[in-house]
């Protein structure tokens, strides 16, 4: 029951429906979408964590890092900064795969001590990333955003923003 003609109203419904269910299901999957609806869950996800008492953990998975100069409505360009400057705890984000970082979305990362695993880690031990994963979100309430562009495009070509240099297939399952 969205209206795409407006964008207000539906990210309000969008919130509305997942706040809900956040609080009704222990664990909930959302497919789809290019990060423009992730605004719009992850803050859903915030107040839940809020309302019940817990901490609240983001991993997410993207080549990018989705932190641009905002917009009126959040998009999937910079979903990510609105729900950090919304005071989602920034300590409490990682991301991981990164490779395609604009300077203006660096210092804002550095600037709110958001934690990255970029692609050039990805060389070493990959059990070591996956334990350091797997800390991470200890003890926390977790969310997991899993952009498709994370894949190298040899191996997930059917993604509007292609970035080479991606993990693998079996990267990413591990």
């Amino acid at each position: 029951h969205l209206d795409n003609s407006n964008l207000e109203l539906s990210n309000k419904l969008i919130y509305e429906n997942a706040f809900e269910i956040f609080e009704e299901k222990p664990k909930t999957v959302f497919l789809g979408g290019d990060h423009s609806i992730s605004y719009s869950l992850t803050r859903a996800f915030f107040d839940y964590c809020q309302n019940s008492g817990k901490e609240p953990c983001l991993i997410i998975f993207d080549a990018h890092v989705d932190c641009d100069n905002p917009n009126k409505e959040p998009t999937h360009e910079e979903w990510l900064r609105k729900l950090i400057e919304d005071k989602f705890p920034s300590e409490n984000i990682l991301l991981v795969g990164t490779r395609k970082i604009w300077k203006n979305e660096l210092n804002f990362l550095k600037e709110n001590n958001v934690k990255i695993i970029p692609m050039d880690k990805f060389v070493g031990d990959l059990q070591d990333i996956g334990d350091t994963i797997t800390e991470f979100s200890k003890d926390k309430e977790l969310y997991v955003s899993i952009d498709i562009d994370v894949v190298d495009p040899a191996f997930a070509p059917g993604t509007g923003y292609q970035e080479p240099g991606g993990l693998s297939t079996r990267e990413f399952l591990y």
